[in-house]
């Protein structure tokens, strides 16, 4: 994750008041959709720092209690929308990611969201968010300057008509057999005690098991193979390329495995599937539907659980169309579900034509 901290000194005998949002005349600026353009005010005062929501439309949350005035103290966790922060004693600072597979130990602790790691934030009375994109297909392997790699992709899948976007709202009619071709496909991922799900997909001819980068991050910094566990096989793996600004990864292996459908992400609404192995449940579906985009996650209230990471989302045609990643868990919040579109495939690891996956 890339923030951008930048705070303007100040006496510490004067009284502070800053005021968070999206909006361009913030003092701390956060371009992230769940964010309002005015969501809050962080206060010095003589008994210490203060938050006031001001009437934000997703919420400001102190240790996952949503409030609209608390006082702070040093390790309180803040979440402004989707967006996580711990409060230092005097800044919010970005809060540690959390993954799905990674809940943090202790019945008396809450994870925060998983943030996305292209969300950027600008601590200052002027702050900018700057994007670059760089489009381009090469059929071929390499390394980028920061030790990740990239992979040229395939041509985009045509999209739906009509007739086939107005079935994505239902399940479709030969769900069994879905349900069987997609639990023959997904694997498990293991990288010493990570464990995680992962799917074939065909990118520039060759097959690829995709996941989330968390998953196999201990094995890309230790420099060692994955265990890709198949038909209850285990077959050696190696990660091809892997982002953690997108979570995501690609592992070569030698498996004789047809790749799934890809498709664009679907409306809100439609229907998804949830293929893993959540707590070690061998390739376990779920059911839901896409009930938001937010933050350029999918939503979904199908249930995805610690092991879920990495494993495909698919739509009633069949189609994967998001990388399960993580969940909201806070006292009062159910069945939140976050998902990678593939389209984030495009930034960092694949060099995609310039509609890859889009809507």
């Amino acid at each position: 994750m890339e923030w951008i901290l930048s705070v303007l000194p100040m006496a510490a005998s004067e009284l502070e008041t800053r005021v968070i949002g999206r909006g361009a005349d913030c003092d701390v600026q956060i371009a992230a959709e769940s964010i309002s353009l005015r969501h809050c005010q962080l206060t010095r005062k003589s008994d210490g720092w203060w938050i006031t929501d001001e009437q934000s439309t997703n919420g400001t949350f102190v240790n996952g209690q949503r409030v609209s005035k608390a006082l702070l103290s040093r390790g309180d966790r803040v979440r402004l929308g989707l967006v996580a922060f711990t409060f230092d004693g005097r800044e919010l600072a970005p809060s540690t990611v959390e993954e799905v597979d990674r809940p943090l130990q202790g019945t008396d602790q809450q994870p925060s969201v998983t943030q996305r790691h292209r969300m950027w934030v600008s601590l200052s009375l002027t702050a900018a968010v700057v994007f670059t994109l760089i489009g381009a297909v090469v059929y071929l392997v390499s390394a980028s300057s920061d030790g990740s790699t990239s992979v040229a992709a395939t041509d985009p899948s045509m999209p739906v008509n009509e007739d086939e976007a107005a079935t994505l709202f239902e399940a479709p009619p030969d769900l069994g057999n879905q349900v069987q071709t997609a639990r023959n496909l997904v694997v498990s991922v293991r990288c010493g005690p990570s464990e995680g799900s992962g799917w074939p997909i065909e990118i520039g001819g060759q097959t690829y098991i995709s996941t989330n980068e968390h998953v196999v991050r201990g094995c890309v910094e230790n420099g060692t193979g994955v265990d890709i566990l198949a038909d209850g096989a285990t077959t050696d793996g190696l990660v091809a390329s892997a982002s953690q600004r997108e979570d995501l990864a690609l592992i070569n292996v030698d498996l004789p495995s047809e790749a799934f459908p890809t498709g664009e992400p679907p409306p809100i609404g439609a229907w998804l599937m949830v293929v893993g192995n959540p707590i070690g449940m061998d390739r376990s579906v779920t059911f839901g539907t896409l009930t938001n985009i937010v933050d350029d996650f999918l939503i979904t209230d199908a249930a995805i659980n610690p092991g879920n990471s990495g494993g495909p989302v698919l739509n009633s045609q069949g189609e994967v169309v998001g990388v399960a990643s993580a969940k909201l868990v806070e006292e009062g919040i159910d069945r939140i579900g976050l998902v990678i579109p593939l389209a984030d495939y495009c930034v960092e690891i694949i060099e995609c034509s310039s509609n890859q996956w889009e809507r």
